[in-house]
């Protein structure tokens, strides 16, 4: 083969890999953007739990990386001063029973979860 159809064929080989690579790219990027509006509409709950012994802002802070790191768990907020957890999660991936659980086994005792209005 002659020096200029090695060249013709690697001109045609990159331009086939990159229109390739595009492809990839947009379907990639397409199927973020059907995995964002699937999250967009799932339905969460908030409930406030009470939590006895918790005292100090160790505590709170202890109370709140245990809730945040339950699978579903989408955000905890800590009221040290009410001694109560606010938490928003995905409803069907976890419950409010897991929620007291993971407290009690820190060594707090959780009260009943008062939930407050679901949300999308």
């Amino acid at each position: 083969m002659s020096r200029n159809a090695w060249l013709i064929l690697f001109a045609v080989v990159a331009v086939l890999g990159a229109g390739g690579l595009g492809i990839f790219v947009t379907e990639k990027q397409h199927a973020h953007a059907n995995v964002s509006a699937k999250e967009a509409v799932v339905k969460t709950q908030t409930v406030r739990i009470p939590v006895q012994g918790m005292i100090c802002v160790v505590c709170a802070g202890n109370v709140k990386k245990t809730l945040e790191s339950i699978d579903g768990v989408q955000e905890a907020q800590i009221d040290l001063e009410r001694r109560e957890a606010r938490v928003r999660y995905v409803e069907g991936r976890v419950s409010s029973d897991r929620l007291v659980a993971a407290i009690d086994k820190l060594g707090y005792k959780a009260g009943t979860p008062i939930p407050e209005a679901s949300s999308r």
